[in-house]
């Protein structure tokens, strides 16, 4: 018997910890990027570039290798304006509809609307309130049911830098 319970315990756990993320794909009305700010949660979509610097082995010389741009929602605290939490993400156009009873008629009436969604896709990192990193993983998109998952290897340090956690998810 705990042959077969002890797994599944563990596997639950597993499952219900692996989707401790939230997030809202926001409801913009337009893809440019410049337009999609919300003032209320302070997040905001940027176009970023990681970059790096890599020593060449002929010269040993650092190189600075700037990474294609990357679309990121980039979540700030409403108080300090520091960065919170960045989440690599690909935008989805999407047609939003609803029944709305015209006020002259009384009939229900059809109304759609171009809505462009956020779908997190990739690099997940939360940071703590001193600027440096807290967590950091990769996300694979929402499943059917809605809720996003972990993916690959995943870290958590303190505010010093010091390694809290580590994981791995399918």
């Amino acid at each position: 018997m705990y042959r077969f319970t002890t797994p599944a315990v563990l596997l639950a756990c597993t499952v219900l910890q692996a989707q401790d993320i939230q997030f809202d794909p926001g409801h913009w009305t337009s893809s440019t990027i410049a337009t999609q700010q919300e003032h209320a949660l302070l997040y905001e979509n940027r176009l970023l570039s990681d970059t790096m610097f890599v020593e060449d082995s002929s010269t040993l010389a650092l190189e600075m290798v700037v990474a294609s741009p990357t679309l990121a929602r980039v979540e700030f605290d409403p108080t300090t304006r520091t960065r919170v939490r960045r989440i690599n993400i690909r935008q989805v156009n999407t047609i939003d509809s609803m029944y709305v009873e015209n006020a002259r008629t009384g009939e229900m009436e059809l109304v759609t609307r171009n809505v462009v969604m956020d779908v997190p896709n990739g690099l997940y990192e939360e940071f703590h309130t001193n600027g440096s990193l807290k967590r950091r993983g990769y996300l694979r998109a929402p499943g059917p049911d809605g809720t996003l998952s972990k993916t690959g290897h995943w870290s958590e340090w303190d505010k010093d830098g010091n390694v809290v956690q580590e994981e791995t998810h399918p």
